[in-house]
């Protein structure tokens, strides 16, 4: 019984995963979607610190911040939706980073 509810659970935060990416992203195909997105900032929170919330609506410690570059928004994830991206190829340098957060009116 514990097997099936474990399984449950993933199929749950695989779905809110994938419908709340889908929201913030470009595409509507979830792997073109995925490659949107890039690896901006991490924190970890210390005991005693309020978690962060990921995508998929998990508390997360481990907080990778990301950012989408058509849609210019930014999300949260754990280290588990983290990997779903596949992000070996998807870092942002720093010359880019400021260029997407400084006013263009400057």
């Amino acid at each position: 019984m514990l097997l099936k509810h474990n399984i449950m659970i993933k199929i749950q935060v695989k779905h809110k995963f994938n419908e709340n990416l889908l929201k913030l992203s470009q595409s509507s195909d979830i792997k073109i979607a995925k490659t949107e997105w890039y690896e901006i900032y991490k924190e970890t929170k210390e005991n005693g610190m309020e978690y962060g919330l990921c995508i998929c609506q998990h508390k997360i410690k481990h907080i990778i911040y990301m950012f989408n570059k058509y849609t210019k928004k930014t999300i949260s994830v754990g280290t588990g939706c983290c990997k779903k991206f596949k992000l070996q190829q998807n870092k942002l340098n720093n010359r880019i980073l400021e260029d997407v957060f400084t006013p263009s009116h400057i």
